[in-house]
């Protein structure tokens, strides 16, 4: 009997690739969540959040934990979440996102032994935890997040100094924290971060998954099982959302023809392409653009959401 298999969503978000943090802050984020968006979802980077008004449940994987203002909630890459509001009330969060591996390779990249530790730490798991109980923590976000709203000199230097020092606080948290993960799943972690890394460069290539599992010194039957059990979708549909995300983009920020942006973002026919682009958002190319165009300061310029099944047996 087939196991019953929950909806999740996955958000790519787009780094700046000069400054892998992206922060969303401001009264906008005064909503109702959960409404329209009722299943977990899981991001490619760190998300930290902070609740500045409201009350709710904050359902991470399959725990469940009540939050109020003042909340503190930090989940890494690849966790399923959702927010959800108290009903009938309205909570404001605002958030900080950071594409963990990037950062700490460009500030710390001479040690790979520290980046390895520090990524390994932050990433093992997730935290809801009182702003009352950890003010250093506070001060750091509510910096980073007034800094980023700053048009001064050197506000990009400052506020990432305090990314820097958030971070290593988060790793520090969890320096007790052991995963029950064996060494062999951890070693494959990191096998499948280094072919999404290579995606992200060669997307548009003609890859083949026998050239991804090449890369990653893997042969191609076990590649496929492996990037499966840690991404929950097949490496072509990753390789092809990753693709479509690269086409939103250039449907937004130039006005080359669509077959053009078809190609250079790795398509190498028109059916495949608008085969993907409307599986992956429900729209053509064409009503894509004219629906999304100037709103690319919005959430729903940084991602596409791709729709898999979660096995609940594995979360």
């Amino acid at each position: 009997m087939a196991k019953n298999r929950q909806t999740i969503d996955f958000r790519f978000y787009d780094m700046p690739q000069r400054d892998p943090i992206l922060v969303f802050s401001g009264e906008k984020w005064k909503r109702v969540y959960g409404e329209g968006a009722p299943n977990l979802h899981f991001h490619n980077i760190l998300e930290i959040g902070i609740c500045r008004e409201g009350s709710g449940r904050m359902i991470y994987e399959n725990e469940e934990r009540p939050y109020e203002a003042g909340a503190l909630s930090l989940i890494p890459a690849n966790c399923p979440h959702n927010t959800l509001n108290e009903p009938g009330q309205i909570s404001w969060w605002e958030y900080i996102f950071v594409d963990v591996h990037a950062y700490l390779q460009r500030e710390y990249g001479a040690d790979e032994q520290f980046v390895q530790k520090c990524e390994e730490r932050i990433g093992s798991r997730y935290n809801l935890l009182r702003a009352d109980d950890h003010p250093d923590m506070r001060g750091l976000i509510d910096a980073v997040i007034e800094e980023t709203n700053r048009n001064d000199p050197y506000m990009r230097e400052v506020r990432n100094s305090y990314i820097t020092a958030l971070l290593l606080l988060m790793a520090r948290e969890n320096r007790d924290y052991t995963r029950s993960r064996p060494e062999e799943y951890r070693a494959r972690d990191r096998q499948i971060v280094q072919s999404l890394e290579y995606i992200g460069q060669h997307y548009a290539e003609n890859l083949m998954i026998a050239d991804l599992a090449n890369n990653v010194h893997m042969s191609e039957t076990h590649y496929r099982r492996v990037f499966r059990e840690s991404m929950n979708m097949s490496p072509t549909d990753y390789l092809n959302m990753v693709r479509i995300r690269e086409a939103c983009r250039l449907l937004l920020k130039t006005d080359l023809p669509v077959e053009l942006i078809a190609e250079r973002s790795g398509f190498t026919t028109m059916s495949t392409f608008n085969r993907n682009f409307r599986a992956y958002t429900n729209e053509s190319p064409l009503k894509w653009k004219k629906t999304h165009l100037g709103a690319s300061d919005s959430i729903a310029g940084f991602q596409i959401r791709a729709r898999k099944g979660w096995d609940d047996d594995t979360v």
